[in-house]
């Protein structure tokens, strides 16, 4: 069976090394001390005063090596599992309920998105929120700016209006572009 691929392997390599450029250069910022702990016992550069974990690409790669090929989402039926596999097409898949039940199943993709968090991280760096946001948007986001929470919620809306009732297994990507660069 042919699949449909949105992506060409070589873009595909792109998405993964701008992900490994991220994680280890902008971090992600982690609340839990105890998570902080023990990312930092395996390998990740961790502050613990901004709670902002680096991880290094080679602990990125590392742990998507010891990632199972196959993984079940378990429905209380098993007829009704989302099973994710090599081969599979898309993260997001259509799932198909009982016969006389539409059930669908879809993804929203977000890029960055203004949230109060964004304000944290710019004095962690030394800089106005204006001032972050223009960085942001400068290295990551081709439209020229971050993303508004309404941004997310307009995709919601749709997804979850009768608007969208022949919608089922699409990954919506809602990131100003950082996907198509």
């Amino acid at each position: 069976m042919n699949r449909f691929k949105i992506l060409s392997e070589q873009e595909v390599q792109k998405l993964h090394s701008t992900s490994l450029d991220v994680l280890d250069t902008i971090g992600l910022r982690v609340h839990s001390e105890k998570v902080r702990k023990m990312l930092e016992e395996a390998g990740a550069r961790v502050d613990h005063k901004t709670m902002l974990v680096h991880f290094p690409p080679n602990l990125v790669e590392e742990s998507i090596n010891k990632a199972p090929e196959r993984v079940i989402y378990g429905a209380r039926n098993p007829k009704y599992d989302l099973v994710l596999e090599p081969g599979g097409g898309t993260f997001c898949r259509p799932v198909i309920g009982a016969k006389g039940y539409d059930i669908r199943v879809n993804a929203i993709y977000p890029g960055y998105i203004y949230t109060p968090m964004m304000e944290q991280e710019a004095r962690d760096w030394g800089l106005t929120l204006e001032q972050y946001k223009a960085r942001v948007a400068e290295k990551y986001c081709p439209i020229g700016h971050v993303g508004e929470p309404i941004d997310i919620a307009y995709a919601v809306l749709y997804l979850a209006s009768d608007e969208s009732k022949f919608t089922t297994g699409a990954d919506m990507i809602v990131d100003g572009g950082i996907s198509a660069k």
